[in-house]
């Protein structure tokens, strides 16, 4: 939950009074930056997020409600999206922001939020996220309901480059392409070349990968490491 770093849930023991005002106005604005965490030179425009009410059994003025928070948020991390209610919000970025409010909307009131970006070509994603308001910077400190998140995006890039100024109609060219690597978890990466019909199937593909910390080039086998599907 890297766009919720430095703000907790509000703390609430049983037998507490709550300091939650459910009836207070709040905001979200999200700030939309290329490039790594704590890069605010290049705001992203054309960020489009879906903002879901998260469907509680209780509310934010008592500890039942933010332990349907805390467990909603635990599901996340199994990629289980929690249920939601109403109707849906949409924010797209215009030099890099974009924010919903009560005063924008008066149905936008004290809850948890489910926040999800829509994928962007060129673009890595940002996995969906839960934001509450209100929240709190340091534990036991007074309420906010005026929050900003900065989920982040990465360029992937892919480049071709063809070695054919001596090729004649029947001969092998080389070709080479180029993918960045997203700095973030990852279960499988595709990358697909479309060929013209009149070329035949790749063969004698060499795949390696090479990682900015150690500047060193991993070559990668064949069916161990990767697969090449010719289609």
């Amino acid at each position: 939950l890297a766009p919720m770093a430095g703000a907790q849930p509000i703390e609430i023991e049983a037998g507490d009074v709550s300091t939650v005002n459910v009836n207070a106005p709040v905001s979200l604005t999200i700030n939309k930056y290329e490039g790594e965490i704590g890069d605010e030179t290049t705001p992203l425009d054309g960020a489009t997020f879906t903002i879901k009410k998260i469907d509680l059994g209780a509310n934010l003025d008592s500890l039942a409600g933010w332990e349907e928070v805390a467990a909603a948020q635990t599901a996340l991390l199994d990629d289980t999206l929690p249920a939601t209610t109403g109707t849906p919000w949409t924010l797209e970025t215009v030099n890099g922001t974009d924010s919903i409010s009560t005063g924008i909307d008066p149905t936008f009131t004290v809850g948890a939020y489910l926040v999800t970006e829509t994928e962007a070509t060129g673009y890595t994603v940002a996995k969906p996220f839960i934001v509450t308001l209100p929240f709190t910077n340091d534990p036991g400190s007074a309420c906010a309901y005026e929050r900003t998140v900065s989920p982040k995006n990465q360029i992937v890039s892919v480049t071709k480059t063809v070695v054919d100024s001596e090729a004649v109609l029947g001969s092998d060219i080389d070709y080479t392409i180029s993918a960045s690597i997203p700095a973030e978890p990852m279960t499988s990466l595709s990358i697909e070349d479309e060929l013209a019909i009149e070329l035949g199937q790749a063969t004698n593909v060499l795949v390696h990968t090479e990682y900015a910390t150690t500047s060193a080039d991993i070559t990668l086998v064949e069916l161990a490491d990767y697969t090449l599907a010719n289609n």
